[in-house]
């Protein structure tokens, strides 16, 4: 039995003008997959579209040349379209293959997902891990998936499901329960993948050194962030232990020669006793490894801070979202801007390089909000910042208020973070590109940052590439 698991081809707005210098990381997701199948004795491969940088046609007939029994597709919901032409495109090239869709945007929308793209069998709702040895056995002796939990069927036409909704064609078998202990899960098929070092890499300034990896060491996020969709993993923390942690990156150092890693964690710090164990042992054991994470201003101090910037982390990352309270407290972030001050002050104080996460366009945004935004991030001593517009994204709590009140959406494969998607009542597209832009630049071109980034980037091809992704930038508008 063969198993291919793959992205879908890039969309063309991925980081939008900022495309030449994000990120390619390795899909941890399918590594975890791709593990689990290969223990079961299925030959596995991985097709990462992106790292490969492969055309849907490009992909269908390196697929379709493996001749896979099943094929697995990830993808968000800026990439759901171009999954369901890759899923298209396999169908007519490897009509057997059985299409498995998973990812964040069918888990928040598995029935209209399938309504809307009918080149998909099935979706796997949630995590997946523990639903995939089901779903293979099932596979192999020609059993029914109607008893797995976690799925998301179409209806056989002379099947009688008692007791389910028959007003659509998609039905969904009862939900699996998130995994308990993570420490359970395989090892990541990272060989699976193309040569790390080659293909993979975070945005240029997130990493001193190469090559560089990411990864997610938890699953689940205590905040109630109304602009997040939460329907994978869920408000319940799980985490893998710090010796799990040091397994993974021991085999990343001394396999794959990476010497950076980028934890990707919604917060890394939330556990204290696992943080302070994983920084002791990096400090304790020498592993040569620098590091950044992400972090809430409200689960940092002092002591933390100086610990993780002896265990090798250079930069940490704020999400401050605005410089409006009220804002914030329409997003439902649960911290103040005294926090995020006296955390960046204290991030700085500790020797580590500080970003910030900043959104505009937030429901509730006015011209005088984003004055307080402009006026905040400039204020403030971070280093860096990420400046995205508001997205409604599908499983929030926000899409489903939008929704609601018949706010017009744009199509699902419009929503990412660096294209105007939702201008809020009261303002207009012009208004919010224009302080998009002008915030950048204000930021941006202070001596401060410009010393800053001429330090930081050593590199001098590194620097070139960020120049001109920078003044192709200010050249348009």
């Amino acid at each position: 039995m063969k198993i291919c698991w793959t992205t879908p081809a890039p969309p063309e707005t991925m980081w939008g003008e900022l495309a030449a210098v994000g990120s390619i990381l390795p899909p941890l997701g399918l590594c975890y997959l791709a593990a689990i199948a290969r223990d079961q004795g299925w030959d596995t491969i991985i097709i990462d579209c992106y790292a490969e940088k492969l055309s849907t046609l490009a992909a269908g007939k390196k697929i379709s040349a493996f001749a896979p029994d099943i094929v697995g597709i990830t993808s968000t919901t800026e990439e759901i379209d171009a999954a369901a032409r890759l899923a298209a495109t396999l169908k007519q090239r490897s009509p057997d293959s059985l299409i498995v869709v998973g990812g964040v945007h069918v888990t928040s929308l598995p029935r209209e997902t399938l309504e809307r793209y009918p080149q998909f069998d099935v979706a796997f709702i949630g995590e997946s891990e523990a639903t995939l040895p089901e779903f293979l056995e099932a596979y192999c002796k020609g059993r029914s998936f109607t008893p797995i939990a976690g799925l998301a069927l179409r209806r056989p036409a002379a099947n009688n499901l008692s007791g389910r909704d028959q007003s659509s064609a998609v039905y969904l078998t009862p939900a699996r329960p998130p995994i308990e202990d993570l420490d359970d899960l395989p090892l990541p098929a990272f060989d699976l993948l193309p040569p790390l070092d080659r293909h993979y890499r975070p945005a240029i300034y997130n990493y001193q050194r190469l090559p560089a990896a990411g990864l997610v060491t938890s699953r689940g996020c205590p905040g109630k962030c109304s602009f997040c969709d939460r329907s994978v993993f869920g408000n319940r923390l799980r985490m893998l232990s710090a010796d799990r942690i040091l397994d993974i990156i021991r085999e990343l150092k001394n396999r794959y020669a990476i010497r950076e890693i980028c934890f990707y964690d919604d917060t890394l710090v939330a556990h204290r006793k696992r943080f302070e164990a994983l920084c002791k042992r990096l400090i304790a054991e020498k592993i040569d490894i620098t590091w950044s994470c992400n972090a809430r201003a409200d689960m940092v101090d002092p002591e933390r801070l100086h610990l993780m910037r002896r265990a090798g982390c250079w930069q940490i990352s704020y999400g401050i979202e605005s410089g409006d309270q009220d804002l914030l407290d329409v997003l439902r972030k649960r911290i103040s801007l005294t926090q995020v001050e006296k955390a960046v002050a204290w991030s700085r104080a500790a020797g580590l390089t500080v970003k910030g996460y900043y959104m505009i366009g937030i429901p509730g945004e006015t011209h005088a909000s984003l004055q307080k935004t402009e006026q905040h991030l400039l204020w403030l001593p971070l280093d860096d910042i990420l400046l995205e517009y508001f997205t409604p994204f599908p499983g929030s709590e926000l899409y489903d208020q939008l929704l609601a009140q018949d706010e017009d959406l744009p199509d699902w494969s419009d929503l990412n973070t660096f294209e105007l998607a939702y201008v809020p009542q009261g303002l207009d597209p012009h208004t919010l590109k224009t302080a998009y832009k002008r915030i950048l630049k204000k930021f941006y071109l202070r001596p401060r940052i410009i010393w800053s980034y001429s330090r930081r980037f050593a590199n001098p091809f590194k620097m070139m590439a960020l120049a001109r992704t920078f003044f192709k930038f200010m050249r348009s508008g």
